[in-house]
């Protein structure tokens, strides 16, 4: 058999198993917003479906968990807290996010039916703004310090921990130390 005969015929086949545009994967794309709220913004979704992020309402920022067609407000319990933002969730559910108290903002760890929270214990940081959490509990952090915007990652292992873990555990995480 010629050369290019045996080209064209591996070519055929293959472009026989290529989907076409008909075959390609269908999505369903869902408008997400919380009863009476003029301002719903949504962030994180993990893999049973749980989505989380924000609301507005009565002049509040609310934080809130959205699973099968429910919408659950969970404003973190701590003082003089006047918003509260969930920025990730992780498969197990364990939820990160902000919260501002007096000009000052705060991290914090929702799991286990409790909030728990944090503060990046650096010189200088007046801001820390968790960005996610994956399924070893490990969360990003944005900080606000000097210079302006720092990221870095830090091990929580669970709510009760999560402070210490800050303090006590040095890692190193693209020339940041977290202590």
């Amino acid at each position: 058999m010629p050369c290019y005969l045996l080209l064209v015929l591996l070519s055929v086949s293959f472009l026989s198993g290529v989907p076409s545009a008909a075959q390609a994967d269908s999505y369903t794309f869902t408008t997400i917003n919380f009863p009476g709220s003029p301002d719903t913004r949504a962030f994180k979704i993990n893999n049973e479906g749980q989505l989380v992020g924000w609301y507005n309402s009565g002049g509040f920022q609310h934080g809130f968990l959205y699973e099968a067609d429910n919408f659950t407000t969970l404003d973190v319990p701590f003082a003089n807290a006047y918003y509260t933002d969930i920025a990730g969730i992780n498969n197990t559910g364990q939820m990160v996010g902000a919260y501002g108290t007096g000009g000052s903002t705060h991290g914090f760890l929702y799991g286990k039916n409790s909030f728990k929270k944090f503060d990046v214990p650096f010189p200088g940081v007046t801001a820390t703004v968790p960005l996610g959490i994956n399924e070893f509990s490990q969360v990003d952090i944005a900080t606000l310090d000097s210079p302006p915007v720092s990221v870095l990652s830090l091990i929580v292992k669970d709510c009760d921990t999560a402070s210490q873990s800050l303090k006590s555990t040095p890692r190193v995480y693209a020339g940041l130390r977290t202590t």
